[in-house]
């Protein structure tokens, strides 16, 4: 089975692929696992963070690696720093670079500090768009209950560092098979943010999804899974 690793954004439980791996297990063609890298590495960068999801793939085959928003950018670190490792990616909601991040400055200002359940449900809100409201509130929830558990320090050092990376100044990677997925109720990055992947990604494959806002994993998990499968078969199964 293909190892998939699936790595969530910044403040936003593992749990949140949790309606996405059944999906992949029932294929019989995937063995997914979710990576919590908030709890599991100090002072997260995305080089850091990178390494330690490649860390995790060491005597097994090439993974395919599913990255949501800042998870996009982690994935594509580690394309970049260890493309022998990896096999193939979907990038979900993510962009190559901070450039047109709707709410990044007012969000680093904000974890500085940030102390009460109040402040967590305001970047909580902007992660699901769609959902009947039960489902929505219950969905912040878990992401306030997350970010209060965590708090901001792991925050800030991912962030700070994302902001500081352009991708588009890198030698673009020809042939890995990538798979664009974009919600298009997003109301913190465009879909012209996630198809600028193409820029280092020349192969990759763009999805808009109408109705969903910025985490598909929670509003589209089928779609999610999808993608995987697409990546699967675009790299040999």
């Amino acid at each position: 089975m293909r190892p998939v690793l699936l790595l969530p954004g910044t403040l936003v439980p593992a749990s949140v692929f949790d309606a996405v791996v059944p999906l992949l297990e029932r294929t019989g063609a995937f063995r997914p696992v979710t990576v919590d890298w908030m709890r599991e590495v100090p002072d997260p960068t995305l080089v850091r963070v990178a390494d330690h999801v490649v860390a995790l793939t060491r005597g097994g085959p090439p993974v395919i690696l599913v990255g949501h928003s800042t998870g996009a950018a982690i994935a594509a670190m580690a394309a970049v720093l260890h493309p022998a490792r990896v096999a193939a990616l979907v990038l979900v909601d993510g962009g190559p670079n901070m450039a047109a991040h709707a709410s990044i400055g007012p969000m680093l200002e904000g974890l500085r500090v940030a102390r009460s359940d109040a402040d967590w449900r305001g970047y909580a809100e902007l992660n699901v768009s769609s959902g009947d409201p039960g489902q929505r509130e219950a969905w912040i929830g878990q992401m306030v209950g997350y970010s209060r558990s965590v708090g901001s320090g792991p925050a800030l050092s991912i962030l700070e560092s994302q902001a500081g990376e352009d991708f588009l100044g890198r030698p673009p990677l020809e042939g890995v098979p990538v798979e664009l997925l974009h919600g298009e109720r997003d109301p913190k990055r465009r879909p012209v943010d996630s198809r600028a992947w193409t820029q280092l990604f020349p192969s990759a494959c763009f999805t808009l999804l109408p109705g969903v806002g910025h985490t598909p994993p929670l509003e589209a998990p089928a779609e999610v899974a999808a993608a995987v499968e697409r990546a699967a078969a675009r790299c040999g199964g």
